[in-house]
């Protein structure tokens, strides 16, 4: 990969995914409508990226009053662990499949048991099992490579990240590499 596509930090992490080839004329503007999604899901996808933008007005307001700033975290912590029941009734984890991925917020790298086309878009639906979050992004088709294990070597660059979804996939990201820290000093 060239140097311009390592702007950003890069991860192994096991995700679940669903991946739909969009035909010339498809709006890449549809991602969602690509999968079957629970309503559930898009809830809990949409209080994730909430969340997430949260957290920076909660370091502002711990500055100036740390005890409301703890009782906001504390109700958001409540708000996380009742999304959390609500997404595992509507996905069985235990059945889930994944692989491994190679993740940055502009793209990803991972085996394919088929072919598509180079220059082709795809929409993509992953699910983070451990932290129970999804995202749906659409994608470009940067290579295809036949490896030796008769699987195909995929390479995407994300398309158009809406910023909230780029921020759920850089606290992923984060949270992964602090998990991968801490099981290295243990």
């Amino acid at each position: 990969m060239t140097a311009d596509r390592r702007q950003f930090f890069r991860i192994n992490q096991q995700v679940a995914m669903e991946i739909r080839l969009l035909a010339d004329d498809q709006l890449p503007a549809t991602t969602a409508s690509q999968f079957e999604v629970s309503p559930s899901f898009s809830v809990v996808c949409d209080l994730y990226a909430k969340e997430t933008e949260a957290q920076m007005l909660l370091h502002l307001i711990g500055k100036k009053d740390p005890s409301l700033a703890q009782y906001l975290q504390l109700m958001s912590d409540r708000v996380n662990v009742l999304a959390r029941a609500l997404v595992s009734q509507d996905i069985d984890f235990n059945r889930l499949v994944t692989r491994d991925v190679n993740l940055s917020e502009g793209g990803m790298l991972f085996y394919y048991s088929e072919a598509l086309p180079t220059g082709g878009n795809v929409s993509v639906k992953l699910i983070f099992p451990g932290s129970s979050i999804g995202v749906h992004i659409n994608a470009s088709i940067l290579r295809c490579d036949l490896i030796e294990t008769g699987q195909f070597e995929l390479a995407l660059t994300f398309n158009r990240l809406p910023e909230n979804i780029r921020t759920v996939l850089a606290r992923q990201i984060m949270e992964s590499q602090a998990l991968s820290r801490r099981c290295q000093i243990a």
